[in-house]
């Protein structure tokens, strides 16, 4: 679980360059499902982009709180039935979505305002990153591009 900072993982194409698969920021749950699971080394790799804190549980405490405690039971259930729906949803934007595009906002809302008269969706809203700023991630119907915006500015 993170704490504080912004963190990423990545994986190396064949020419060696890196692509991200995915940004981490406080409160979320800095994991590879299938790695955990399947008891295998992750093929991502990840990076803090900041200074952060994050908290870790070994396996087997983790393992014993789902047997143990209930409430922990069912937020793990929940969890994993989310973590299958984002993996099929990233496996039908690689079938009709192109592209995911980074750029760097200095107003995020104003960009954020422009989404939805453009005929684009937000997927993830203004996301405070602590230190970092703010994140959203955005769709643009049009161009059938994603967009990742990213804002360093506290002001955002």
């Amino acid at each position: 679980m993170i704490e504080k900072g912004l963190f990423r993982s990545f994986l190396y194409d064949y020419n060696g360059n890196e692509i991200t698969v995915e940004f981490y920021c406080p409160k979320e749950i800095l994991i590879e499902s299938f790695s955990l699971f399947r008891r295998i080394p992750s093929k991502e790799t990840y990076q803090a982009i900041s200074d952060g804190t994050v908290w870790k549980i070994e396996y087997d405490a983790f393992q014993d709180l789902l047997q143990r405690v209930e409430g922990f039971r069912e937020w793990g259930r929940t969890w994993a039935t989310n973590q299958l729906f984002v993996l099929k949803q990233r496996s039908i934007d690689i079938l009709t979505i192109s592209t995911l595009v980074y750029f760097y906002s200095e107003e995020i809302n104003v960009e954020l305002g422009r989404v939805e008269a453009a005929g684009g969706k937000i997927i993830r809203p203004k996301q405070d990153v602590g230190d970092n700023g703010f994140i959203a991630l955005i769709e643009n119907i049009r161009l059938l591009i994603k967009k990742f915006y990213f804002c360093v500015e506290q002001n955002c």
